[in-house]
């Protein structure tokens, strides 16, 4: 039981991080605009890709937070591959500060 407990608090402070990550990363840009904390991207010669890609990510999540964990969990699954950033639209550089 104490197991569950356990990973389940390491799962919150992972997120924890990581949105802390994404305020830092936000509150130390030149800009106060909002493209330095997305995760996702959109370009518009690629929108439905990248629309898919970001639904596959919120599959079974709870809320933005949990979508944001399986974001990270898989990019460390891939060895924090950037190839797998530009697969699935994801900002690469907000991924490796």
């Amino acid at each position: 039981m104490h197991g569950c407990v356990y990973a389940c608090v390491n799962t919150y402070i992972d997120i924890y991080i990581y949105i802390c990550i994404c305020i830092y990363i936000h509150t130390h840009t030149h800009t106060h605009t909002h493209t330095h904390t997305q995760v996702f991207y959109r370009p518009k010669e690629k929108a439905v890709h990248a629309d898919n890609a970001r639904v596959n990510f919120n599959r079974g999540a709870q809320g933005d937070h949990i979508s944001l964990m399986n974001v990270y969990n898989q990019w460390q699954e891939t060895g924090e591959s950037t190839q797998w950033c530009f697969e699935n639209f994801i900002q690469v550089l907000l991924m490796c500060c």
